[in-house]
């Protein structure tokens, strides 16, 4: 009799030890709650929902979209990012994505986890189990605040997944795409020419001398790394070293931004 009762014990722990292992290779295969980290589709990333889902990642256009203008993101503005998939029968949806430079660097900042979408490790937006269903269609919203001055082009890498609910991992499309956005400003840059400089800190100063001395004057701003400008000069030409007293400010990187009638030049100093 205690034979027995210590065989049905272990063959009780064993069924429940696989009722748990099922559930969390469930969860962990079918990532209803969530997207991995790191599976974005950047080229840091280097993964995309065919990690755990067969089939080949296949490209698309016009998934991802924003209100930032045409003109560009504004250093520190926040910004709405919507993901749009369209599929027609499908009722299961999911998505992963992350603004990030060629290095894997995370640009910006997502904002707070809504009843939709969740974010991981402040890097890759995803979506929740709630949100996961649609009929022929899915659209999650994400606010994104832009970064620093001097950033420049930001691109959001998204991998989704496009599921046949059949409760497994066969069968299901895996799309990628991609949405590059500039920095305000960076496009007067490219028509109209770059002002190129070197600009230094030499004691309390800030240096500036010009590649391509000119007779027209400037506006001269620092922008600490937060988007803020914490000092601004005028130049009434570009052919002599621009010479100007700091302010007091903490030790740092900073942007010292050059802005003409129709050029722009940005480079970053460290200050002491």
């Amino acid at each position: 009799m205690k034979k027995a009762l210590l065989f049905g014990s272990a063959l009780s722990f064993m069924i429940l030890g696989m009722s748990f292992e099922s559930i969390e290779r469930v969860e962990k295969v079918y990532n209803r709650t969530a997207a991995p980290a790191g599976h974005s589709g950047s080229p840091a990333d280097g993964k995309t929902c065919t990690a755990c889902h067969a089939g080949t990642a296949e490209a698309k256009t016009n998934i991802i979209t924003s209100d930032i203008p045409a003109t560009g993101y504004v250093p520190g503005n926040t910004y709405t990012i919507s993901v749009t998939l369209n599929n027609t029968g499908t009722t299961r949806f999911g998505f992963q994505l992350s603004p990030q430079n060629n290095a894997g660097t995370m640009l910006g900042t997502w904002g707070a986890n809504t009843t939709e979408t969740q974010v991981i490790a402040s890097k890759w937006a995803t979506h929740k189990l709630a949100s996961t269903t649609g009929t022929d269609t899915k659209t999650w919203t994400l606010q994104w605040t832009a970064p620093s001055a001097g950033t420049g082009d930001v691109t959001f890498y998204g991998a989704f997944n496009i599921a046949n609910g059949d409760n497994g991992t066969g069968g299901d499309k895996i799309w990628t795409s991609s949405m590059t956005v500039s920095e305000q400003g960076a496009n007067s840059i490219k028509e109209a020419g770059l002002i190129t400089m070197n600009a230094y800190v030499s004691g309390n100063k800030l240096m500036i001398t010009w590649n391509e001395p000119s007779n027209e004057s400037a506006l001269i701003t620092l922008v600490d790394m937060q988007g803020k400008s914490v000092a601004k000069w005028g130049a009434k030409d570009r052919t002599t070293t621009f010479s100007a007293s700091l302010p007091q400010l903490e030790s740092g990187v900073y942007v010292v931004r050059v802005e003409s009638e129709v050029l722009r030049g940005t480079q970053k100093v460290l200050i002491y």
